[in-house]
């Protein structure tokens, strides 16, 4: 059977092609689905219609890539899908302690999943157990253990760890701060303090005493980390342990959607070690902000007394943002969502630059040869980004749209003459080869960039042609906007595969409607957790790929689940959302197993009321949330019986504490699947007068920071 034709040009088949309003300029362009990403042929073109086009392409990927058309970042060297450079060596040095294998060993509790590679791979998204993942990482735990190695570098780290504290200006706070104390930066030592060997030494060790707080394990961008419900993407998240009980550990969530890409055989190399380079920083970008935790908990660095419990990160010298000044911004986007900006701000703060970065920087950055000899040299100046051709644009302070962006080179020394070599070291050898080629390709990078622009400026857009004219072409435009608008109806659809195993699958579910807890299931599932409580369940064996066959086909039929809020499409897998239909389950229950008798005394009754009461409090750990209602049965035990314990009461044994939800003691707190107990809505409860004593209120845990997620649906 001959292959069906793609429907995608080359860059969609490995990059998409996107879908929504912003990429309306693509649906309107006949022929196959378009990346967007494509370098744009320069003018002159036979006709208004297509010059018109190529007008629209270029704004459409300014609005993309930041001012910049996909052709001037491929001249600046910068484009990686059109890119034929390949890797010059590569980083041989040992993984760092603090990043090691068994570090991504993370334990989560009951109610959350890892999650399935997707696409019809075997594993999952867990570098302790899956060699494929762990492999995968390697390179970039390298680089992150580079930049570790050579943290002595940046006086940014020593000031961290070592620079003295004083308090921010009162008059840079916002109005309702004005007299609060503890707001606080860190300011840079003197160079030659933190310049001397010693101190080298103590930054070192620094990183060894961090080694058994951090927590490292991969996750979904697209989902909190506690729930696995819809998120707003986050590259990683430093969200603390996952155990409600110890508290024990700073956990570090990254994100797997970096390192998908990975898995895709048509990207290019230079593609790749973009992807490695990006996991890297942005490891190393959280790992900062687990240094800061650590530093508070050892009583190193101490909140003032205005700010304790608030979780503020200082500011750094005189910067305006409380993110431990985004020390890396360079680099990676700030992933706090609320960081503290301070009132006076300097002339240039509402001024943005964005500069395309050579590739040869993500190439040379991942060479043991590079940071021997180069990085060895030059210090922690070598790995700033290169800045050659970028663009300001002005923002209003009103909100109000910023003025035209205006470009141009920065102002370094493009003389291309070879730096003399003569008697020198083997290292400065390496290093002048290393100068002589940034200083070529900069050259060569000026005068395309500079050639093309005027290209671009000696064609104007044509007249608009008189009526009558170029019929053809106004047809043509007409089908496109037919297309578009059948591409939106259709964008959301996706092919139902075959499913043999699905009555099979579909009569387990039905016998087993009770022990999955079905019936109280009234709540956005994730769709890898559900499959998670199915295997813990036991009774069959389900593969990821069988379980989304499976979802696929119920959801054509409108029965049993839908499948819904996909967070991707094709080639990258998505991860999904159910809600639980009520066609096709039967009307009635089978008959329950008769569980062991269990006898619960009064007096166990009534210290299971108290020891639960507090948790009916909204978003009281270990439910952080309203819209999602399961916890580890464990983790709720231990919870209640510490509770107990400090309250001079006996602790309930594991058999009477599942037997109290099992008989309703307090009808909210319900058994779920093997392992879950599931908190039902209802009202807060309310506090009970006594004539002895007042009972204690309801406890409420700390705010969400995903309220919008917390809204019903």
């Amino acid at each position: 059977m001959a292959a069906q034709p793609s429907i995608y040009t080359r860059l969609a088949e490995s990059h998409t092609h996107p879908t929504g309003e912003d990429h309306e300029a693509l649906h309107r362009l006949p022929g196959l689905l378009k990346s967007g990403i494509t370098p744009i042929t320069p003018p002159p073109y036979e006709s208004y219609y297509k010059h018109k086009a190529h007008q629209d392409l270029k704004w459409y990927q300014s609005q993309r890539f930041g001012g910049f058309t996909t052709q001037e970042l491929h001249l600046h060297d910068a484009f990686a899908p059109y890119s034929n450079l390949k890797a010059t060596g590569q980083l041989t040095c040992p993984i760092h302690p603090i990043l090691q294998r068994s570090k991504w060993r993370r334990q989560l509790p009951a109610q959350l999943a890892r999650y399935p590679l997707g696409n019809r791979r075997e594993g999952y998204w867990d570098a302790w157990e899956n060699d494929t993942v762990w492999n995968m990482m390697v390179p970039s735990l390298q680089l992150t253990t580079m930049f570790m190695a050579n943290l002595y570098t940046w006086p940014w780290f020593d000031a961290l760890f070592f620079g003295e504290m004083e308090e921010v200006d009162p008059v840079d706070l916002p109005r309702e701060l004005q007299g609060k104390k503890g707001y606080r930066r860190f300011k840079l030592r003197r160079s030659e303090i933190c310049a001397q060997d010693n101190e080298h030494t103590r930054v070192q060790e620094m990183l060894e005493r961090f080694r058994d707080d951090v927590i490292l394990d991969l996750s979904s961008g697209h989902t909190d980390t506690r729930s696995g419900l819809p998120d707003e993407f986050e590259f990683a998240n430093t969200n603390g342990s996952l155990d409600a009980v110890t508290k024990r550990g700073i956990g570090i969530s990254m994100a797997f959607e970096i390192l998908e890409p990975l898995f895709n055989n048509k990207i290019t190399e230079a593609e790749r070690m973009i992807v490695v380079y990006r996991f890297a920083v942005v490891l190393l970008h959280e790992l900062c902000h687990a240094f800061w935790e650590c530093l508070r908990k050892w009583g190193i660095r101490i909140d003032g007394e205005d700010v304790v419990g608030q979780n503020l990160e200082p500011w750094f010298e005189h910067q305006r943002t409380s993110e431990l000044s985004e020390f890396d911004k360079s680099v990676t986007e700030p992933l706090t969502t609320n960081p503290l900006i301070l009132i006076r701000k300097p002339p240039n703060y509402f001024v943005s630059h964005v500069w395309p970065i050579t590739l040869t920087y993500f190439i040379d950055i991942q060479n043991q040869l590079w940071w021997n000899t180069y990085k060895a040299v030059f210090g922690s100046r070598s790995t700033h980004i290169p800045k050659l051709y970028g663009k300001r644009t002005i923002n209003r302070p009103d909100g109000s749209p910023p003025e035209p962006p205006s470009v141009g080179f920065e102002n370094i020394d493009l003389d291309t003459t070879v730096i003399e070599t003569g008697l020198k070291t083997q290292i400065q050898n390496i290093v002048d080869w290393f100068r002589n080629s940034y200083k070529q390709r900069a050259y060569a990078i000026r005068n395309a960039i500079i050639a093309h622009g005027n290209l671009e400026g000696s064609y104007l857009l044509p007249p608009y042609p008189p009526p009558g004219e170029n019929e053809e072409e106004d047809e043509d435009m007409n089908d496109a906007d037919e297309e578009e608008n059948r591409e939106e109806e259709e964008e959301d659809d996706e092919d139902i595969p075959s499913c043999p195993r699905y009555d099979e699958i579909k009569n387990y579910l039905i016998n087993q409607k009770r022990e999955l807890a079905i019936d109280t299931m009234k709540f956005r599932m994730p769709e890898h957790t559900l499959h998670q409580y199915i295997r813990r369940n036991g009774g069959i064996d389900l593969s990821a790929d069988e379980w989304r066959k499976f979802l696929l086909n119920s959801t054509e039929r409108k029965e049993m689940f839908q499948i819904r809020n996909k967070n991707g499409k094709p080639p990258t897998p998505y991860h999904a959302i159910l809600r639980t239909l009520s066609n096709g389950w039967p009307t009635s229950l089978p008959a329950p197993t008769i569980p062991m008798q269990v006898r619960i005394s009064e007096a166990q009754t009534e210290c299971f009321s108290n020891a639960t009461m507090i948790y009916l409090a909204d978003r009281k750990e270990p439910w952080y949330r309203l819209d999602f209602w399961d916890a580890d049965l464990e983790i709720f035990l231990v919870l209640c019986n510490n509770w107990l314990a400090h309250n001079n009461q006996a602790p309930l044994p594991r058999d009477v504490f599942e037997a109290s939800i099992r008989a309703g003691v307090q009808p909210r707190f319900v058994l779920g699947p093997k392992g879950i107990v599931r908190k039902l809505p209802g009202p807060p409860p309310q506090p009970k007068e006594s004539k002895k004593r007042s009972a204690q209120g309801p406890q409420l845990g700390p705010p969400s920071k995903h309220r919008d997620q917390n809204r019903p649906r």
